[in-house]
């Protein structure tokens, strides 16, 4: 059975309301944001997408950059909330200094929920398979 990704979101707002330690706080924040990254990305092979490595982006800045390229409000909106949750999550595993991470952690929830409303509510032929074009 393939794991439900809506439960690190729900594990999100339970360390987030359960406790004020850091740690928990920081795994908060990102728990959140893999749980809106790995639902958009099932979604997005669902619609024929593979993830490639190459020397332009990570495989979550390429995620995000296919929904930029669906001419689609909420998959646009997509592509705004996820490389932001992915800049608050790479503060909260990299970071010695998480300055406002009470504030950052509520916005990371806002987000991921959001993101998570908006996947539900796509057409199913979104994110279409849009393919990157280069010019030089």
């Amino acid at each position: 059975m393939a794991f439900d990704w809506h439960s690190y979101l729900a594990l999100a707002k339970t360390l987030a309301a359960a406790t004020t330690d850091e740690a928990s706080l920081r795994s908060a924040v990102s728990r959140s944001y893999y749980s809106a990254f790995n639902l958009a990305k099932m979604r997005a092979e669902a619609n024929g997408y593979r993830n490639k490595f190459d020397a332009v982006g990570s495989s979550h800045d390429l995620l995000w950059e296919l929904y930029s390229r669906n001419n689609h409000a909420g998959c646009l909106r997509l592509s705004i909330l996820g490389p932001r949750m992915k800049r608050r999550r790479v503060k909260a595993d990299y970071r010695d200094h998480f300055n406002q991470l009470p504030e950052e952690l509520k916005d990371a929830i806002e987000d991921a929920d959001e993101c998570v409303t908006i996947l539900s509510s796509l057409p199913k032929e979104f994110p279409a398979n849009v393919p990157r074009i280069f010019s030089y």
